[in-house]
């Protein structure tokens, strides 16, 4: 069986990875084991700070129409349960409304826009990205 490690690997053998962002929660494991293969890991905690602004983004990406994908249901299904959660400064944070409404795969998109947003060495910006992105 494949494992998402193995997917990780072989995406990085395919293309040229700049980063993989992991939340520290529960996934220390696969983030050494990524590391110790050559991998560029990056811890991403979820914070509002790390959140706010690829929330935004992605959420005035899919309003544009800018988001585009393959039709994967399980995307669509996460991308429907996430509900922002404004604080008094503006900032959002995503969050379900229950316990069961996952919103993994959304938060697979977001952790990435966050990573891009805040590295100051990437070739381009994200506009550009988002404007012609990547679609497998």
């Amino acid at each position: 069986m494949q494992t998402v490690e193995d997917d990780l690997r072989t995406l990085a053998e395919r293309f040229r990875v700049r980063s993989l962002a992991f939340d520290p929660w529960q996934a220390r494991q696969m983030r050494q084991s990524l590391a110790a293969d050559g991998l560029p890991v990056v811890e991403f905690p979820m914070r509002t700070g790390n959140l706010s602004e690829p929330t935004k983004e992605l959420g005035a990406a899919m309003l544009a129409g800018r988001v585009r994908h393959q039709g994967n249901p399980v995307l669509d299904w996460c991308l429907g349960n996430v509900v922002g959660h404004y604080d008094a400064r503006g900032n959002v944070y995503p969050r379900k409304a229950r316990p069961e409404q996952k919103i993994d795969a959304a938060m697979a998109l977001i952790m990435p826009l966050g990573r891009a947003t805040s590295d100051s060495t990437a070739e381009g910006c994200i506009s550009d990205f988002l404007a012609h992105p990547l679609v497998m």
